[in-house]
């Protein structure tokens, strides 16, 4: 289905965009907390940096400390210090 067709369906339903496209939703809480939806698997986790697949490539969060608070239904939720987060984009996002 056409990008601007699920603009049409998602704005008729009153539902975001992102839930239907697959685009990921990132939220972060300072650097103690960081929350991704619509990610399609976890590639990496350790204490010091977690790697999510998503539509638009890899999702990179680095820091020390992390703990997995949630994790379920394409969602995830780390706590711990985080240094940065990076998105590297898949060559086939676009």
């Amino acid at each position: 289905m056409a990008k601007s067709r699920l603009r049409r369906v998602a704005q008729e339903l009153d539902i975001p965009y992102d839930l239907i496209d697959g685009t990921p939703r990132i939220t972060a809480w300072g650097n103690e907390r960081f929350w991704v939806e619509n990610h399609e698997g976890i590639l990496e986790y350790s204490a010091k940096r977690a790697r999510f697949k998503s539509a638009l490539g890899e999702i990179i969060v680095v820091g020390d400390g992390f703990v997995f608070e949630y994790i379920g239904g394409g969602s995830a939720c780390i706590s711990g210090k985080i240094f940065s987060v990076a998105i590297q984009e898949a060559a086939d996002a676009f």
